[in-house]
């Protein structure tokens, strides 16, 4: 990549800024969201969706729906910063 130093972008993200970390955890919870009922009939562990299903007590749809809010409110709150 020309022009860009591979070290300095390394410790930036090393450095994990908020934005790094977001990202994370959005992307996190969209792979969660899209890989768990495979994960949970080859006996993968929890995932977030699991994890809320059994806090909350709801089904796997609405927990979904849930988490795609979570994840639209968390986005909408870094655009704004």
């Amino acid at each position: 990549m020309a022009g860009i130093n591979m070290f300095e972008l390394f410790e930036w993200l090393q450095s994990r800024p908020k934005l790094v970390k977001d990202a994370f955890t959005t992307g996190r919870l969209k792979d969660d969201i899209i890989t768990n009922e495979y994960k949970q009939k080859r006996g993968h562990v929890a995932s977030a969706v699991e994890c809320y299903m059994k806090q909350y007590g709801i089904p796997r749809q609405e927990t979904v729906e849930k988490l795609k809010v979570m994840m639209e409110d968390r986005w909408n709150l870094e655009v704004r910063e």
